[in-house]
């Protein structure tokens, strides 16, 4: 159902798959950040409906970049523990 609303949600090109578990890493080649936040909202908003929900990470890459896809991986994970964080205390309070 989450690979499904990922994909369904994709706006441009791009590609979802399965990174572990219940992990996924989607690839948004030349997304701005303004866009990837956009379609992690419309993520959101498609799994609020049936009561589902998730934490996305963002890891923007740059074509001058050194970093590995570990090192980008890595980053979406710092982000999507903070996302996870923020999401928590919202619903504490």
């Amino acid at each position: 159902y989450i690979s499904t609303a990922l994909v369904n949600n994709l706006n441009c090109e791009g590609y979802v798959c399965r990174y572990g578990g219940d992990e996924f890493v989607i690839h948004l080649p030349d997304i701005s950040e303004d866009d990837a936040k956009s379609y992690c909202d419309a993520v959101y908003k498609t799994l609020e409906k049936d009561n589902r929900s998730v934490s996305i990470g963002l890891a923007l890459t740059s074509a001058d970049s050194a970093l590995t896809l570990s090192d980008y991986v890595a980053k979406a994970d710092d982000d999507m523990y903070r996302v996870k964080a923020l999401h928590k205390a919202s619903s504490a309070t």
